[in-house]
């Protein structure tokens, strides 16, 4: 499931200490040293239509080489676990409890819990299952359970996660003799679930010294290619949810390349310190001015740690990672990690709907856009025979400041068709044009693109989760409707670009100023106005987003001259009109209503 480069990530020590200082002693505490003892007292329950539920383990590894092993203070002697993924695909979720012996609280004035946990989800099917839900319960009469919430914040793929600690208020076992304490794990096919060193406080057990790091922001893209990098600044929120004021606060930044034997450090550096970090202050923003400028094709893999002067309690959320790529020549918001289920909306308002990436293109001059790749799903193969259009749309901002249809403007596209050979999880390429004849896209500097897929009603995007800083990564064209895709979320459709092609090979393009067209949309008619240098001989190639030939014209000499296309009897669609000409070759591309 996880690249190659995570695997070798975790020969490369970059865990700090995990293992917090309490000064508050807890009255109850359960570190699962005995396997006998710990599986006798604490009952396993819930609904779970798979063969495994939750099971005890002494192997903090247990998951082999592709995840962080859990750093829980003793996960060395013992814990428990709930393998979601290996009870495969499910029709319903799983409710899977795991239940503690009766618990006396009688001579409490207040109760605390502290639990050590590393909670890991990939796969989720929202619209089937709702969102995947952890919470711990408590009762006191041996039966009924009341349940809060709990690693809320955890993000789908954060595979960097060694462990949590979660502290929360039991204000229902204050006082009370026969207290149960129950982990519910609501889901399907996300991962899994560590359990450990489960403690009672009287009081509310925070730590002295307790920083913690938020809102890393990650590049735009999560593949950009070497002639299109800028350089990559570092941000972050920190703080301070421990009992003592901190000082020296500053964030330092590690950038490791991936090479065949392992990891170099390319890059590190330290922000300025905030003075005072007084506890209780959250949210502090923390950049380091000085941002790194990638050299070298390949993966980097971004450290980003908070230090203060006193060393930290709990310093697994002091640091926070992220991934990128410096490609050859591919742009891409995902990563590669195919998520479930494909990405179809609700209701398919046409026969097609689109979904497309934003890219930046900074250096766009002497290079252009070549071919769009998108990894699809059909049910039953449906998508073999059916076609569809790949198309590449220049941002114009105006004065409104969402994203609309009418801030894209097209600048390359082509026809596709589905055969037996395009198999489903797997991309499909389809190169670019901007004349319906020669590939290739020029491309601009300083610019923002989509680019975009059209699908048939019954064919799917895959997608990967992403935290991206643009609040627009991925669109959706449903009808009229043009839509973000959520920030986390990134589909699967990528954009390759090459140096430009010399001219000489390429048919010339008519220029702008020598042909004008409307209506579009368009209902009845296409009109079509010529502006030429000289008497030409004229043809038209009508064509729809098959490709296929709706209508062929030639004119002997025409030079400032009206067509009219009768389009009335046409289906509604999107249609090509390549106009030739002996100056030039012009592609027009409107919507019949």
């Amino acid at each position: 499931m996880q690249s190659n480069f995570f695997t070798r990530l975790l020969t490369f020590v970059l865990l700090l200490g995990v293992v917090p200082m309490l000064a508050q002693t807890p009255f109850y505490t359960e570190d699962f040293d005995d396997e006998a003892a710990a599986t006798a007292a604490w009952t396993v329950g819930g609904e779970n239509e798979g063969t495994l539920n939750w099971t005890y383990s002494s192997n903090p590894s247990w998951m082999g080489n592709n995840f962080f092993p859990f750093g829980a203070p003793t996960a060395d002697n013992g814990f428990f676990y709930f393998d979601s993924n290996g009870n495969d695909f499910q029709a319903s979720n799983h409710v899977v409890t795991l239940t503690s012996p009766s618990i006396d609280c009688s001579g409490q004035s207040g109760v605390f819990l502290e639990m050590y946990t590393q909670y890991l989800y990939y796969f989720y099917d929202r619209v089937l299952f709702g969102e995947p839900n952890v919470e711990v319960g408590v009762s006191v009469n041996g039966g009924d359970f009341l349940y809060q919430s709990i690693l809320e914040d955890v993000d789908a793929t954060d595979t960097y996660i060694s462990v949590q600690r979660v502290t929360l208020p039991l204000a229902d076992a204050i006082g009370q003799a026969d207290v149960r304490i129950q982990i519910r794990w609501t889901g399907n096919w996300e991962y899994f679930m560590n359990v450990d060193d489960i403690a009672l406080y009287d009081v509310d057990p925070i730590l002295a010294n307790d920083l913690e790091i938020d809102d890393v922001w990650v590049p735009s893209a999560y593949a950009t290619p070497l002639s299109q990098i800028d350089s990559i600044f570092f941000i972050g929120t920190a703080s301070n949810i421990g009992a003592d004021p901190q000082t020296n606060v500053r964030m330092r930044t590690t950038v490791l390349q991936s090479t065949d034997s392992g990891f170099n450090q390319v890059f590190r550096d330290s922000s300025e310190s905030l003075n005072m970090l007084d506890a209780g202050i959250v949210d502090s923003l923390i950049l380091l001015e000085n941002g790194f400028l990638p050299t070298e094709s390949g993966t980097y893999l971004v450290s980003q740690t908070l230090v203060a002067d006193e060393t930290d309690d709990f310093s697994p959320n002091n640091q926070d990672f992220f991934e990128f790529v410096v490609s050859t020549r591919t742009f891409a918001n995902d990563d590669n990690q195919t998520n479930w289920p494909p990405l179809l909306p609700a209701e398919v308002t046409e026969d097609f709907w689109e979904g497309g990436n934003l890219f930046y293109v900074k250096n766009g001059q002497g290079y252009e856009a070549d071919s769009i790749h998108f990894n699809f799903f059909s049910e039953n193969n449906a998508h073999v025979g059916q076609s569809g259009l790949v198309n590449l749309y220049k941002i114009v901002e105006d004065d409104n400041p969402l994203l609309t249809s009418d801030d894209l403007v097209s600048v390359g596209f082509n026809n596709f068709e589905f055969t037996a050979e395009d198999q489903i999880g797997r991309f499909k390429s389809v190169a670019l044009t901007s004349d319906g004849l020669n590939e290739g896209v020029m491309l601009e500097d300083s610019t923002e693109y989509i680019a975009m897929v059209s699908l048939p009603s019954n064919v799917w995007f895959f997608y990967s989760y992403r935290d991206i800083i643009y609040e627009i990564a991925s669109v959706i064209r449903n009808g009229d409707d043009l839509s973000r895709f959520s920030p986390e979320l990134a589909m699967m459709i990528r954009m390759s670009i090459r140096e430009a092609q010399p001219d000489a090979v390429k048919e010339p393009q008519l220029d702008d100023a020598r042909i004008n067209s409307f209506p579009n949309p368009a209902k009845d008619f296409y009109r079509i106005d010529l502006d030429l240098e000289n008497t030409s001989a004229v043809r038209l190639e009508l064509t729809n987003t098959a490709g296929q030939m709706i209508m062929q014209r030639e004119y002997t000499a025409l030079q400032r001259d009206r067509i009219d296309l009768d389009v009335s009897d046409l289906a509604v669609g999107t249609y090509f009109v390549k106009v030739r000409t002996e100056e030039g070759v012009k592609t027009l591309k409107f919507v019949k209503q």
